[in-house]
């Protein structure tokens, strides 16, 4: 109906809003559609151009899984683009779930060396059939990010999407009474 339609506008802008308010400023931000696609984009000193690149899963790098490498094939799941001349590289993660939500690890192999990567947060809510995915880069790899800002701002919003729910809830049957 229009006031469902309203409803999911106002909570859309106000998620929005809130997410803007508290992520810092480096941060980048994604959404996406329920069963929708992600693109993170990497980028890499010249030094990296030639070197194997890829995506980790996990919140410590030293037990995450490796989901896919430039070297191989793209999967239904994964896509891969290495752009040497702009020196980036972009993961596609499709068909989002709430599965996706973890961190993860855009990384440079480096031969003799410890490998060089940085860590991305991709968070994925189901809120009314619409999937929403929040994408931020962390300039460390402290997994207590994640605690410390994920979990309170997503009840922060939640707490707020059930407020305006409530409000347009009690206006819609206040203009009934009226009429």
């Amino acid at each position: 109906s229009a006031s469902d339609a309203h409803m999911h506008l106002v909570c859309s802008l106000l998620l929005l809003y809130c997410t803007l308010l508290y992520l810092p400023s480096h941060s980048s931000m994604l959404f996406a559609l329920f069963r929708g696609s992600i693109s993170i984009p990497c980028f890499y000193e010249s030094k990296y151009t030639d070197n194997e690149k890829y995506l980790c899963k996990g919140c410590k790098w030293k037990i995450c899984s490796y989901e896919v490498k430039t070297n191989q094939y793209n999967s239904t799941k994964y896509l891969i683009s290495d752009d040497q001349n702009q020196g980036v590289v972009t993961w596609t993660i499709n068909d989002l779930t709430e599965e996706d939500t973890d961190c993860y690890w855009c990384v440079m192999e480096i031969n003799q060396g410890r490998d060089d990567g940085n860590c991305f947060i991709v968070f994925v809510v189901l809120i009314k059939h619409v999937m929403c995915v929040f994408f931020y880069h962390l300039c460390s790899s402290s997994s207590n990010h994640l605690l410390s800002f994920i979990i309170p701002s997503c009840l922060l919003i939640l707490t707020l999407n059930a407020s305006i729910w409530f409000m347009l809830k009690r206006r819609s049957k206040s203009v009934q009474n009226c009429t």
